[in-house]
Protein backbone atom coordinates (compact mmCIF):
# COMPACT_ATOMS: atom_id res chain seq x y z
CA UNK A 1 0.00 0.00 0.00
CA UNK A 2 3.14 2.50 0.83
CA UNK A 3 4.67 1.58 -2.42
CA UNK A 4 1.90 3.12 -4.75
CA UNK A 5 1.43 6.18 -2.65
CA UNK A 6 5.12 6.62 -3.20
CA UNK A 7 5.54 6.20 -6.59
CA UNK A 8 2.29 8.91 -6.77
CA UNK A 9 3.74 11.43 -4.96
CA UNK A 10 7.42 10.96 -7.22
CA UNK A 11 5.33 10.50 -10.48
CA UNK A 12 3.52 14.37 -8.95
CA UNK A 13 6.95 15.77 -8.26
CA UNK A 14 9.02 14.86 -10.91
CA UNK A 15 5.71 16.60 -13.34
CA UNK A 16 5.77 19.62 -10.59
CA UNK A 17 9.91 19.94 -11.95
CA UNK A 18 9.27 19.59 -15.24
CA UNK A 19 6.33 22.00 -15.28
CA UNK A 20 8.08 24.61 -13.18
CA UNK A 21 11.60 24.36 -15.67
CA UNK A 22 9.43 24.60 -18.47
CA UNK A 23 8.03 27.56 -17.15
CA UNK A 24 10.54 29.19 -15.97
CA UNK A 25 12.41 30.08 -20.00
CA UNK A 26 9.50 31.93 -20.34
CA UNK A 27 8.88 34.06 -17.35
CA UNK A 28 12.62 35.53 -17.72
CA UNK A 29 12.63 39.01 -16.04
CA UNK A 30 15.06 41.03 -18.54
CA UNK A 31 16.82 43.89 -17.37
CA UNK A 32 15.31 47.27 -17.76
CA UNK A 33 18.34 48.31 -19.22
CA UNK A 34 20.30 46.26 -21.65
CA UNK A 35 18.54 43.11 -22.59
CA UNK A 36 20.87 41.53 -24.60
CA UNK A 37 24.75 41.87 -26.35
CA UNK A 38 25.59 41.06 -29.59
CA UNK A 39 28.93 40.17 -30.25
CA UNK A 40 31.11 39.20 -33.21
CA UNK A 41 34.96 38.95 -33.44
CA UNK A 42 36.54 37.72 -36.84
CA UNK A 43 38.23 34.68 -36.55
CA UNK A 44 40.44 33.00 -39.62
CA UNK A 45 43.27 34.50 -41.55
CA UNK A 46 42.94 38.26 -41.77
CA UNK A 47 45.24 41.65 -41.19
CA UNK A 48 45.63 42.47 -37.88
CA UNK A 49 43.74 45.86 -38.40
CA UNK A 50 40.13 43.47 -38.58
CA UNK A 51 40.62 41.95 -35.28
CA UNK A 52 38.68 43.61 -32.87
CA UNK A 53 35.14 43.26 -31.62
CA UNK A 54 32.06 44.91 -32.77
CA UNK A 55 28.30 45.18 -30.65
CA UNK A 56 25.32 45.63 -30.25
CA UNK A 57 23.57 45.79 -26.98
CA UNK A 58 19.63 45.95 -27.17
CA UNK A 59 17.67 48.07 -24.71
CA UNK A 60 14.13 47.46 -23.58
CA UNK A 61 13.47 50.58 -24.41
CA UNK A 62 14.17 50.34 -28.20
CA UNK A 63 17.30 51.73 -27.83
CA UNK A 64 20.26 50.10 -29.73
CA UNK A 65 24.18 51.36 -29.60
CA UNK A 66 26.52 49.80 -32.28
CA UNK A 67 30.02 50.13 -31.26
CA UNK A 68 33.83 48.59 -31.06
CA UNK A 69 36.37 47.68 -28.33
CA UNK A 70 39.07 45.37 -28.09
CA UNK A 71 41.65 46.98 -29.91
CA UNK A 72 45.33 45.48 -30.29
CA UNK A 73 45.89 49.56 -30.95
CA UNK A 74 44.03 52.17 -30.44
CA UNK A 75 44.29 55.26 -32.81
CA UNK A 76 42.21 57.72 -31.76
CA UNK A 77 40.23 58.78 -28.40
CA UNK A 78 36.74 58.05 -29.37
CA UNK A 79 35.91 55.65 -31.92
CA UNK A 80 32.32 55.59 -34.07
CA UNK A 81 29.34 54.37 -32.72
CA UNK A 82 25.82 54.27 -33.85
CA UNK A 83 22.62 54.25 -31.85
CA UNK A 84 19.35 53.35 -33.29
CA UNK A 85 15.70 52.91 -32.11
CA UNK A 86 13.85 49.99 -33.00
CA UNK A 87 10.06 49.26 -32.06
CA UNK A 88 8.69 47.75 -29.30
CA UNK A 89 7.46 45.29 -31.36
CA UNK A 90 11.11 44.28 -32.81
CA UNK A 91 12.55 44.33 -29.27
CA UNK A 92 9.09 42.22 -27.80
CA UNK A 93 10.26 39.84 -30.72
CA UNK A 94 14.03 39.44 -29.78
CA UNK A 95 12.85 38.74 -26.17
CA UNK A 96 10.27 35.92 -27.52
CA UNK A 97 13.06 34.21 -29.25
CA UNK A 98 14.86 34.29 -26.66
CA UNK A 99 12.35 32.73 -24.35
CA UNK A 100 11.29 30.31 -27.01
CA UNK A 101 15.12 29.64 -28.30
CA UNK A 102 15.77 29.07 -24.26
CA UNK A 103 19.38 30.64 -24.40
CA UNK A 104 19.33 30.89 -20.98
CA UNK A 105 20.30 27.09 -20.72
CA UNK A 106 22.66 26.95 -23.50
CA UNK A 107 26.61 26.36 -22.29
CA UNK A 108 28.97 29.05 -22.66
CA UNK A 109 30.99 27.75 -25.27
CA UNK A 110 28.92 25.87 -28.43
CA UNK A 111 31.67 26.19 -30.63
CA UNK A 112 31.89 23.73 -33.39
CA UNK A 113 34.52 22.02 -34.26
CA UNK A 114 34.85 23.31 -37.52
CA UNK A 115 38.06 25.95 -37.27
CA UNK A 116 35.97 28.01 -40.06
CA UNK A 117 33.65 30.87 -39.41
CA UNK A 118 34.01 33.76 -37.05
CA UNK A 119 33.28 34.52 -33.18
CA UNK A 120 29.77 35.19 -32.32
CA UNK A 121 28.50 35.25 -28.69
CA UNK A 122 25.11 36.45 -27.13
CA UNK A 123 24.83 37.74 -23.51
CA UNK A 124 21.48 37.80 -21.97
CA UNK A 125 21.06 40.38 -18.91
CA UNK A 126 18.09 39.76 -16.18
CA UNK A 127 16.97 41.05 -13.14
CA UNK A 128 19.09 37.92 -11.47
CA UNK A 129 21.64 36.79 -13.99
CA UNK A 130 23.91 37.39 -16.72
CA UNK A 131 24.33 34.90 -19.42
CA UNK A 132 27.15 34.42 -22.19
CA UNK A 133 26.95 31.88 -24.84
CA UNK A 134 28.22 31.34 -28.33
CA UNK A 135 32.01 30.62 -29.57
CA UNK A 136 33.53 29.87 -32.70
CA UNK A 137 31.22 28.95 -36.01
CA UNK A 138 27.97 28.26 -33.55
CA UNK A 139 25.47 25.62 -34.98
CA UNK A 140 23.52 25.31 -32.15
CA UNK A 141 19.71 26.11 -33.85
CA UNK A 142 18.64 28.11 -31.38
CA UNK A 143 21.46 30.25 -31.01
CA UNK A 144 20.95 30.87 -34.68
CA UNK A 145 17.63 31.63 -34.57
CA UNK A 146 18.08 34.76 -31.66
CA UNK A 147 21.52 35.61 -33.29
CA UNK A 148 20.53 36.07 -37.24
CA UNK A 149 17.16 38.22 -35.98
CA UNK A 150 19.41 40.14 -33.64
CA UNK A 151 21.90 40.80 -36.73
CA UNK A 152 18.85 41.15 -39.27
CA UNK A 153 17.09 44.12 -37.56
CA UNK A 154 21.28 46.10 -37.04
CA UNK A 155 22.57 44.72 -40.02
CA UNK A 156 23.37 47.98 -42.11
CA UNK A 157 24.42 50.28 -38.71
CA UNK A 158 26.09 46.96 -37.59
CA UNK A 159 28.34 46.98 -40.96
CA UNK A 160 28.43 50.79 -41.25
CA UNK A 161 30.02 51.29 -37.76
CA UNK A 162 32.17 48.10 -38.36
CA UNK A 163 33.73 49.60 -41.65
CA UNK A 164 33.84 53.13 -40.21
CA UNK A 165 36.43 51.64 -37.69
CA UNK A 166 38.03 49.28 -39.67
CA UNK A 167 39.76 52.23 -41.87
CA UNK A 168 40.19 53.66 -38.98
CA UNK A 169 42.62 50.62 -37.79
CA UNK A 170 43.79 50.20 -41.14
CA UNK A 171 44.55 53.98 -41.69
CA UNK A 172 46.65 53.48 -38.25
CA UNK A 173 48.58 50.39 -38.45
CA UNK A 174 49.45 51.93 -42.24
CA UNK A 175 50.87 54.91 -40.41
CA UNK A 176 52.35 53.47 -37.79
CA UNK A 177 54.61 50.79 -40.16
CA UNK A 178 55.17 53.33 -42.98
CA UNK A 179 58.81 53.70 -42.68
CA UNK A 180 58.79 56.35 -45.39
Amino acid sequence: MKKPGIVLLAGVIILALLAGCSLSRLNINFSDGVFLKLTYYPAGECPVYELFKTHAEFSSDGTVRIYCDGFREEFIDEYPEEIIQLSKDDINEIKDAVRENDILSLREDISSKSLDGDYYYLTVYTEEVEHRTGGLNVTDKSFLEVKDLACEMVEDEFNMVRALTLNIQEKGYTEMYNTD
